[in-house]
């Protein structure tokens, strides 16, 4: 037999990786998906900020499945109350043990549910609803948006997932071989044979194949299983302008898309190169204009779907202005009071450098220097970062000026470490 050869699809420098038609500097951190999906370090620590009441927190799962979301709801927000709803009553069940075996029984419920009708009135509303994997599946997106919209406190806060069209490539590729190759009346699992059909045939360097098999899910047939079942079952992709749209539709306004890390201007400019009308440009973005701009020139760190953010219209959550304190005014930034969240974990081990690792609940990985280590350790909830430095002076390094102490500062609340609360009134 003669012995196949071929030439790769592609050849390139071992110091680019490409993720669906976009090329990335290796030099950007390869995100480490959280297994909770609720999307530290960028997103739900600094709107938890809202939510710091005397009364308990409604939190909504909607879909939950067999009830992870709920249960990691139910645990980062102590005292909470977390009611879980599925159209399917296994999953309900499979939640409901899922919930005993945490120690959560008591602070999560849960019920069975089709999400396309109203919430039942005897629910209540909902001071955070999450919506994961829901709506890019369902027939009217709408209309189960509109109904959780309706569920929502006037102050209310919801997350939302929805498949992404820049990078759903490798699924609308794999949907249109099946849909080629299946007859049309093909029931889905037939269309799932064919699909496992089409991923072990290809060649190890087809890009499709890649793609697949970099994913954490692919590490066993069961992963790969419900990928595949995931890439046929969604069969709209949406943008950014499709989402805001929608939820416009439904009464809600566009906060964000949550990124897996802070987005860097350098990930797509030279830097060097920037104009000062760009520069200001960028550095005056609100986040929802970043997204459509990440969205347009960095799509692959919005992944695969968006997880959105959105609120009720006309209401606008209190988050943690410190962004905004970014001055050359050392002391409106010295004004701030850090607070920890309670998101990470601080290791005990310390590098030969000083440096601190810490571990964020969804297994983030992450190091503090040494003068963040010791201004973290510092942190009680109520001493600003000012009286904090104030205090560790003699341990401050000569050079040390405003832009790396708040650097320092910045970089905790980005990892989830630590909330910045607005300056105090003088």
């Amino acid at each position: 037999m003669r012995q196949s050869t071929y030439e790769p699809f592609e050849t390139r420098a071992e110091s680019e990786r490409k993720v669906g038609a976009w090329t990335v500097s290796a030099a950007a951190p390869e995100p480490e998906r959280p297994d909770e999906g609720l999307h530290y370090p960028r997103a739900w620590h600094r709107y938890r900020y809202c939510y710091r009441r005397a009364e308990p927190l409604r939190v909504l799962d909607a879909g939950c499945g067999t009830g992870r979301s709920a249960v990691l709801a139910a645990r980062l927000n102590p005292g909470s109350e977390v009611l879980g709803v599925d159209v399917s009553a296994e999953a309900v069940d499979a939640a409901r043990e899922q919930a005993e075996a945490a120690g959560f029984g008591g602070a999560v419920s849960f019920r069975v549910h089709d999400l396309t009708g109203p919430m039942p009135d005897d629910c209540g509303r909902f001071d955070f609803v999450v919506c994961r994997g829901v709506l890019g599946r369902t027939v009217d997106p709408h209309r189960v948006l509109t109904s959780l919209a309706r569920a929502l406190t006037p102050d209310g806060l919801l997350l939302v997932t929805l498949p992404s069209r820049a990078e759903r490539l490798v699924a609308r590729a794999l949907r249109q071989a099946v849909e080629s190759l299946a007859a049309a009346e093909a029931p889905f699992d037939e269309r799932i044979g064919l699909a496992w059909d089409v991923y072990r045939s290809l060649r190890p360097d087809h890009p499709v194949r890649a793609h697949i098999d970099r994913l954490p899910q692919a590490s066993s047939p069961a992963g790969v299983d419900r990928l595949l079942a995931g890439y046929l079952n969604d069969g709209h992709d949406w943008t950014l302008d499709d989402a805001t749209e929608m939820l416009a539709r439904a009464g809600l306004a566009f906060l964000y898309a949550a990124t897996p890390w802070r987005w860097q201007p350098d990930r797509v400019f030279a830097c060097d190169a920037l104009s000062d009308r760009l520069q200001d440009g960028i550095d005056r973005l609100a986040p929802d204009r970043l997204s459509r701009l990440i969205e347009a020139l960095d799509p692959t760190l919005l992944d695969d779907e968006f997880q959105l953010y959105a609120c009720p219209a006309g209401y606008t959550p209190p988050a943690p202005t410190w962004p905004a304190t970014r001055l050359d005014d050392p002391a409106t930034f010295a004004r701030l009071v850090p607070e920890t969240t309670g998101l990470a974990r601080v290791e005990a081990s310390t590098s030969p450098g000083g440096r601190v690792a810490y571990r964020t609940v969804s297994g983030l990985p992450g190091e503090l220097d040494r003068m963040s280590a010791l201004l973290f350790a510092a942190v009680d909830g109520s001493t600003s970062c000012g009286e904090i430095e104030k205090a560790l002076a003699s341990r401050t390094r000569a050079g040390d000026g405003l832009p790396l102490r708040q650097s320092r500062w910045i970089h905790m609340a980005d990892a989830g470490l630590i909330l910045l609360k607005p300056p105090a009134t003088p």
